[in-house]
């Protein structure tokens, strides 16, 4: 029996569960409460009338939540025609369009150093620019997706609020004349900022989160003036806040969806009261890294939070920590990192980032249907007139009928690079941004429509549309034009040689220990620099060539002699940031360079002449770096499973469900594999079967690479330890916490006969005792430590994020020189001749 409202689990016979797993595979478990009913597909949301069609106030519209008031866009169109206008948009920025009337207001940032901010307004009738407004030059760190113009501005008619970070929050009218600046502080994160300002009554309320010092806080709209601010428990949220009226609309509540915290429990959805600031209630049970908005509807809050993390459905109200009394139902997998859902017609559609539409009843989360776009996504879902509009990175509008079963009614191409902004609608129009301009595709507004733009031209999609095919499923491995036959096998597994440093760390048990002999003080030979995006990964050394993957999407290689390009490989839909799980991405073997990119496609490249030998396409994105056992080439996914392709042909050999989500690489001992995930376990792999041996129990989650020595597993923890296991008889030998301040370790351990030697976010780099677990020396720095260090003889080299890389000596940790760098380091050394 269950005590009502309490959370409770789904019981399933065990005779049926084989039946189950086989027909419709590993679904995500749903917790539910008596609450928790399904809900009947509506004909018309509550949302799409009695609001304004003719503004889109804010990020995602009103209240952020992403749905049209009336209007009927188009279904069908094209990026070469069919648009009102095509404007060219200055600088570089992913803020979506804000429309007020006749006015559409961008932010962007202009390509000076330092970056010059501007606010931008377009007339929404011709495109033509009205004016533009330079804010002033960008502050803090950012990363290269993220950039300094992220957050959407806001409007009520009269002001425009615009944020930007540690520049300070801004007041302007509409004719582009500043009114007020307010001072914010110092806002730093690594990844930068990007939540948008809303409105309430009459102040405007911002979300200030970094990595130290994080707040919410309510200024004046008239004058800027500070009216309260609150404390977060938060490292750094990219979370909008959205609101939600509760006891019959008497109590208005600010929900904040998710926040990084030290400590687990920490990690939370926050309800607080928009009057004064203060925190109403919290639900524990979000994910890491946190930027969707809170999903109003129906009286209901849904967070979706973070990459594969929890999917939660709460109902408003209480007191303190409601978890187990507020949650109607939670799916335990599903969220995405970056896009926004909507809650439309009592259902709940959310998008992946490597393109998983799914289709969720509202009311209790039972999955409806789900499908794929080959295409990764950072725009955020909008409904309108019984549809779902997608954008895809690369420029792809999918419109998806909003029923119980999936309907493409069209992909429409937008010919552009690339697309991270959100579209808006205002009076059947859809106002779309694109890497370099601004489209207005014109639709059909609503018959009461009191906007000037009503009588435009325009051909808007009022016919029944044509239906697209839905888009092919995964396809089987691609071989090259010339055949199997003529394809050169691969040479033996690689190797930690003098001259070669061919896997993430080094050699396949992972250990992070070079073998070649580096002079005492190291001079810089040259620099490799691109135009666009980072080196966040570790590069890869092999046969006088570095191959290093960038956040442009290519892959270089590289003279190691001289530094000069010998050639770059492009992918489709570029490879992730490695800041966001510190592993490298390419490995060599035998004259190729293997690696993954977003969209789970794995390719295999020549060395020479960087042309591809052939693909895989997983079920999900790939962000981490393969590994080679015998003939074979394995790596994990986001879809839960190992793969393991003949690293020849490219022919899947076996593929291992884990069931846990996975980011660290798999390293390989002998016949086994080893890789660490978020449910806290140790998976132990045959790869010769492909089957799980056995799991060990770490306690927490973990993006580390674990390192392998014998029996004995080495990795650090989410959870601010370091553990040492026997792998073979699944036990704990010892745990290290450091004695300081607490922090998690996501770097991967270098492990030697006598230390293992980690970093950790505590901005310390750690040497432990490799038997007895207890501290041997530590290394301050400025910064955290995101990227693994290497041992070199009787040296330790690794980099931080304050953009220095050190060497330190082995034996007593004693720094012997530094080297400054210029930027955030995430990747670790690779070390050859």
């Amino acid at each position: 029996m269950f005590a009502k409202g309490a959370l409770r689990r789904p019981v399933w016979p065990w005779g049926l569960i084989a039946v189950v797993l086989f027909c419709v595979g590993c679904q995500p478990a749903i917790d539910s409460t008596d609450s928790a009913k399904s809900l009947p597909l509506l004909s018309v949301d509550p949302l799409e009338h009695g609001r304004d069609a003719d503004r889109w106030p804010s990020w995602r519209g009103e209240n952020g939540q992403g749905i049209a008031s009336g209007g009927k866009p188009a279904i069908k169109f094209s990026g070469s025609g069919g648009y009102r206008f095509k404007v060219s948009v200055p600088g570089q920025g992913s803020s979506s369009p804000v429309v007020w009337g006749d006015s559409v207001l961008l932010t962007s940032a202009l390509a000076t150093e330092p970056p010059t901010l501007v606010l931008l307004c377009f007339d929404r009738n011709t495109g033509r620019k009205r004016w533009q407004a330079e804010v002033g030059n960008a502050v803090g760190r950012s990363h290269a997706k993220n950039g300094h113009a992220s957050a959407s501005v806001a409007t009520d008619g009269g002001r425009i609020f615009a944020f930007f970070g540690s520049t300070g929050l801004f007041c302007y009218d509409f004719d582009g004349n500043r009114k007020w600046r307010t001072d914010l502080g110092t806002l730093d994160h690594e990844y930068g900022t990007a939540a948008s300002p809303v409105l309430f009554e009459e102040t405007v309320i911002q979300v200030c989160d970094g990595t130290k010092g994080s707040y919410v806080a309510a200024y004046a709209k008239s004058d800027g003036q500070e009216v309260w601010k609150t404390n977060r428990p938060s490292k750094g949220s990219w979370s909008t806040p959205a609101f939600v009226d509760v006891d019959g609309a008497t109590r208005t509540e600010m929900i904040i969806n998710g926040t990084e915290a030290s400590d687990a429990d920490d990690q939370l959805v926050i309800a607080y009261d928009p009057v004064d600031g203060s925190q109403l209630w919290q639900v524990r049970g979000t994910t890491r890294l946190v930027t969707p908005t809170p999903i109003i509807s129906g009286g209901w809050v849904y967070s979706i939070s973070g990459r594969n993390g929890a999917i939660m459905a709460i109902r408003p109200g209480g007191e303190g920590d409601v978890t187990d009394s507020h949650v109607v139902w939670k799916r335990r997998r599903g969220g995405p990192y970056i896009p926004t859902g909507v809650a439309y017609r009592n259902r709940l559609y959310v998008v992946g980032d490597s393109g998983d539409l799914t289709c969720y009843n509202a009311g209790n989360g039972e999955k409806i249907w789900d499908a794929r776009f080959r295409q990764s996504f950072t725009a955020s879902l909008i409904a309108a007139d019984g549809r779902i509009y997608a954008l895809g990175e690369r420029g792809t509008l999918f419109v998806v009928e909003a029923a119980d079963q999936f309907r493409l009614l069209a992909s429409n191409d937008m010919q552009s690079i690339r697309c991270l902004a959100t579209p808006a609608v205002v009076d059947g129009d859809l106002m779309i941004r694109t890497e370099k301009h601004l489209y207005c595709i014109p639709g059909e507004p609503p018959p009461t429509s009191r906007t000037s733009s009503s009588s435009k031209s325009g051909s808007g999609a009022t016919s029944k549309p044509t239906i697209d095919e839905l888009p092919e499923s995964p396809a089987p491995p691609k071989s090259p034009d010339q055949g199997e036959s003529n394809l050169t096998p691969v040479g033996p597994p690689p190797k930690v040689t003098e001259n070669a440093w061919p896997l993430f760390r080094g050699g396949p048990a992972a250990k992070g220990v070079a073998k070649s002999s580096l002079p005492e003080k190291l001079q810089r030979l040259w620099t490799f620099s691109v135009d666009d995006g980072g080196f966040e990964s570790t590069a890869v050394i092999a046969d006088g060539t570095v191959y290093a993957d960038c956040t442009d999407g290519k892959l270089y290689a590289v003279d190691l002699k001289t530094g000069e390009k010998r050639w770059e490989f492009t992918t489709e839909f570029g490879f992730m940031a490695s800041g966001d799980v510190h592993n490298g991405l390419a490995a060599v073997r035998g004259g190729a360079v293997y690696i993954g990119d977003v969209d789970g496609r794995f390719c295999c490249v020549d060395a020479k002449t960087g042309k591809q030998r052939w693909e895989f396409l997983a079920d999900a994105e790939i962000n981490s770096s393969p590994n080679f056992h015998k003939d074979n080439v394995v790596f994990s996914a986001q879809d839960e499973n190992i793969y393991c392709l003949n690293a020849t042909t490219g022919k899947l050999v076996w593929k291992c469900e884990i069931q846990d989500l996975i980011q660290s690489s798999v390293t390989v001992d002998d016949d086994r594999g080893f890789v660490v995930g978020c449910n806290g376990l140790l998976h132990v792999i045959d790869l010769v079967k492909g089957t799980k041996v056995r799991d060990v129990e770490l306690g927490e989650p973990t993006i580390c690479t674990p390192a392998v020595d014998g029996t004995t597993a080495l990795v650090g923890t989410t959870g601010y330890r370091v553990v040492a296991m026997d792998w073979k008889q699944g036990e704990i030998l010892w745990e290290y916490e450091s004695d300081g301040r607490g922090d998690e370790f996501r770097s991967s351990p270098a492990v030697t006969d006598r230390l293992v030697i980690i970093g950790c976010r505590d901005e310390m780099l750690h040497a432990i005792d490799r038997k007895s677990g207890k501290v041997a020396w530590t290394f301050p720095t400025k910064d955290w430590i995101e990227g693994s260090p290497v041992v070199v003889g009787k040296r330790v080299f690794f980099g931080g994020c304050d953009g220095r890389l050190y060497a330190l000596d082995l034996k007593t940790g004693k720094r012997l020189w530094d080297f400054q760098a210029g930027g955030t380091i995430y990747g670790s050394p690779a070390v050859a001749a």
